[in-house]
Parts: structure tokens; C-alpha cells; sequence
């Protein structure tokens, strides 16, 4: 029935042993969806010891009941969300639920790590700029109507690109393949004056549906409905599993959004605008994802057109798509990141595997890392 399991182990760099302390959020909605990604990554990675709070059924991440001040000083590292916890951990301003992670300015500079998935490019102004270890930064890129425009302003030292990744929750066990599905096509892009680049995407998309007579995914070309961004919504990942193909793009003022990673774990083959933001392992053009100019109704249509008239080729890209997802994105593998770039940054000696044989590797470990700038190639294309 063109039906397959799957069972990916995904590649991780970092091998020493760390305490690690997750703060736990003010908000119970608040920046959800990252905080899922975060603390999965952490509790599935083999070489982390995920230390104060804990998550309780209904009531998602608290405080754990053990929590002391001597947790965080003997922690290796603490990861502070800024989307989902107010305040940093500093002496001076914790908040109710943080008075055992308030850390000192020394221990802020040696074990901070700071989350920012915030859409704005720049940095989040709560955060000193000398009281961290690193900082992690979304919306690495500025855009106009879709396009990069350069970079924002950044904080001088320790400041890392960072994107989104796979949750295991998206993945199911048995994947029907892309061209054996019963729809052609997807498209969740919400239509909106703010997103123009999307708006002219999806547009065109619906073009197609009408003119090609295409089956279509659910009712529309169109957002899906109002859960997306608070939950595992099971409707809006059924849909995407019904299609050949998901046609996702970026937000038009930022780069980085969730939608990129939840199309790949859908296992359709997906098609992206041209991305920016330095990545380690990117998904590569015509391998394991297809890139289009957002600017370029041709370029789109006529992608769109090859792929629904070359099935096998369709087929080989999502798999090997849906493939590289499991083995470079998952949410794991971006704690792997997070931790191995940290240990660069504190210069920690060991604890990270060599990376110098394995191909297609990209440089996001070690100095290469610390010297990243404005100018910077493509990760996705």
C-alpha cells in the first residue's frame, strides 16, 4: 500500500555528561510550542541530566519539589526561554517562581544559556549583554515583503543563530508515501495583509488547484484553524499527511517559523522560499526539499508542475527529506547543537565527537560558529 516504517537514530556531537537546569515558564500558553521542543531535545538527549522542574500532567512544567539553590550552582548549564519565563534568572529581578534559580553575575556568565525565539531580529532588551554564556537567537535574518534585507542588530559576543526544529510528536510510525497519497496538494499559509509573501504564495497556489483541477488537502488553501499554535494539532498534521506535496513559506518581515519543520515531518515533499539563517546539515535543493523564489509566480508553477509530473522523483526528495529530518532536526538534535556550541563558548575541552569525516557538514561547532556575521551563505538552497 506504499506504506513503511522508519526508525532513524539521530546524529549527536555532544558526548560529556551535563547537569542541566530548565527554568520553567510563567506562562502556561506562552511560547508552548518552543518550550515542547526545548524540553523534549533535553530529555531525550543521552548525555543530559535534566535538572529542576518537572512536568505534571494537566499543569505542564513546574518548579520540582527538590529545588534548592545548590541545584543551579552545581549545574553545568541553564536555559532561560525568554518567550515563556519574564525575566532572566539575574539576583536582582526573579520572579516569584525562580527564587532557587536566581543566579549571580558570575555564575550568570559561566552557565547562562539564553533562548530567544522572539519574531522581532535583535535581542531581548531584559537580557544583559555581559551576563550570559550564549545566546541563541530566531529571526536571525530581517526580510521586506519576503526578502533578506541583512542582519539585525546583535550582541557582540556569544550570539548564535537558532532555528526550530522536528518534534517526535509530529513523526507517526508507519508513513504512507508522498506519491501515493490521496491528495496533490497542501497549503496552511494564513492570508493576511502583515504577510504579503504568503498571501501572493498561497494565491498562487489556488491558481494552480483551479487550473490543474488538483485535489487539495482540506477545504481550502488556508490556514487550517485556531490550535495550531498551543498544541500537537492533530487535524493540521492529518492534513498534510494526506498531500504529495506541502507548500510552506517563511514569515515576510523575519526568517523562521515552525511550519518548515512540521511539513518535514509530515513526510510530503515540501517546497520552502530560499532561506538564509546558517544551519547545520541543511536540507539541500532537489535532495531533500524544493526551493522557490517567493517573488516568482514562473518559478513556483513551474516546480510544482515537474514534481506532480514525476512521481518517483516526487517520492525519492520526500523521503529522503523526511529522512534528513530525523537524522539532523529533530528536537534532540538542536539541544545537541545548543549544548556542543556552549561547551565552544566556555571552552571546554572534549565532550564533542569529531566532526571532521562526516559529510555534508556544515560549520556549527567551535569558532567557526563564534565568528559567524552578516554575510553568510545560504542554508536552505
Amino acid at each position: 500500500h506504499g506504506e513503511e516504517e522508519h526508525c532513524v537514530p539521530p546524529f549527536l556531537a555532544v558526548t560529556r555528561q551535563l547537569r542541566v537546569v530548565l527554568l520553567p515558564p510563567d506562562h502556561a500558553k506562552k511560547g508552548w510550542r518552543f518550550f515542547h521542543l526545548v524540553s523534549q531535545g533535553l530529555r531525550h538527549h543521552p548525555a543530559v541530566a535534566l535538572e529542576g522542574c518537572a512536568y505534571v500532567d494537566g499543569h505542564g512544567w513546574q518548579p520540582a519539589p527538590h529545588t534548592t539553590r545548590d541545584l543551579v550552582a552545581h549545574a553545568d548549564l541553564v536555559l532561560y526561554l525568554s518567550t515563556s519565563t519574564d525575566s532572566p534568572p539575574y539576583e536582582e529581578h526573579f520572579s516569584t517562581n525562580q527564587t532557587a534559580f536566581a543566579l549571580t553575575e558570575d555564575e550568570a556568565r559561566r552557565k547562562l544559556v539564553v533562548l530567544d525565539e522572539g519574531d522581532s531580529p535583535g535581542f531581548y532588551p531584559r537580557v544583559k549583554e555581559n551576563r550570559f554564556l550564549a545566546y541563541f537567537k530566531r529571526s536571525w535574518v530581517k526580510r521586506r515583503d519576503g526578502a533578506a534585507v541583512g542582519a539585525p542588530q546583535r550582541l557582540s559576543e556569544r550570539y548564535f543563530p537558532l532555528t526550530y526544529s522536528t518534534s517526535d510528536n509530529y513523526t507517526v510510525p508507519t508513513l504512507i508515501h508522498a506519491d501515493r497519497r490521496p491528495r496533490d496538494i497542501s497549503c496552511t499559509l494564513r492570508v493576511h495583509e502583515v504577510q504579503p509573501a504568503r498571501t501572493r504564495v498561497a494565491q498562487w497556489v489556488q491558481e494552480a488547484v483551479t487550473q490543474w483541477n488538483l485535489t487539495l488537502a482540506g477545504d481550502r488553501v488556508g490556514e487550517v484553524n485556531k490550535g495550531q499554535r498551543r498544541e500537537i494539532n492533530d487535524r493540521y498534521m492529518a492534513q498534510m499527511r494526506e498531500a504529495k506535496i506541502v507548500v510552506t513559506c517563511n514569515p515576510s518581515k523575519w526568517e523562521g517559523d515552525f511550519r518548515l519543520w512540521e511539513a518535514m515531518a509530515s513526510g510530503a515533499l515540501v517546497f520552502v522560499d530560499h532561506t538564509t539563517t546558517p544551519l547545520a546539515f541543511p536540507p539541500q535543493d532537489g535532495v531533500h526539499l524544493v526551493v522557490y523564489n517567493n517573488s516568482d509566480r514562473t518559478d513556483l508553477i513551474t516546480k510544482l508542475r515537474f514534481y506532480l509530473d514525476h512521481p518517483d522523483q516526487l517520492r525519492a526528495v520526500a523521503q529522503a527529506g523526511y529522512l534528513h529530518a530525523l537524522r539532523h532536526h529533530r528536537a534532540v538534535s538542536r539541544m545537541d547543537y545548543v549544548l556542543a556550541t556552549c561547551l565552544a563558548a566556555r571552552g571546554a575541552g572534549g565532550g564533542v565527537a569529531d566532526l571532521s569525516a562526516v559529510s555534508g557538514h556544515t560549520p556549527y561547532l567551535g569558532q567557526d560558529l563564534l565568528r559567524l556575521d552578516g554575510n553568510f551563505s545560504s542554508a536552505v538552497s
